[in-house]
């Protein structure tokens, strides 16, 4: 009996060290990491660097947002949005006139950019995420160039 109760409790200790490292959080990993090279990449020549988030809180009256819900950049440096999902579902950030921009479809965990020069004045670009009703369920920002 002694040795199945040291086992019992040898297996009750690493079991939660074992599935912790099998688990994945959901967080992105930070750009610049090995994860999102591409990423490190774009931003590299960037004078503003903003990230967002996509938001997609559950339950019936929930409004999903892209945070920050206003973006704010000067006029005339290079500007990388990095899109980064941390929620279940592909996400992808669209800019609209005048720069016209979008990145690819971004996976749980994953993060993509777009770089532009904010070379036209602003009061609100819309940026919105495409994937067909996720728009319409609120995922939209703006863009300021000042």
């Amino acid at each position: 009996m002694c040795s199945r109760s040291r086992l019992t409790a040898l297996v009750l200790a690493v079991l939660p060290l074992l599935l912790a490292g099998c688990s994945r959080s959901g967080a992105a990993a930070p750009a610049g990491s090995p994860a999102h090279p591409a990423v490190e990449q774009a931003v590299a020549g960037a004078d503003v660097v903003v990230e967002v988030h996509f938001r997609q809180p559950a339950g019936k009256d929930a409004r999903w947002a892209i945070e920050p819900a206003r973006i704010e950049v000067p006029l005339g440096s290079r500007v990388a949005l990095v899109a980064a999902n941390d929620e279940p579902l592909p996400h992808d950030l669209v800019i609209g006139e005048p720069y016209n921009q979008k990145t690819v479809l971004v996976r749980r965990g994953e993060k993509a950019a777009v770089v532009f020069t904010a070379d036209r004045p602003t009061a609100g670009t819309p940026v919105w995420c495409s994937v067909p009703g996720h728009r319409e369920l609120g995922m939209e920002a703006v863009l300021v160039v000042r």
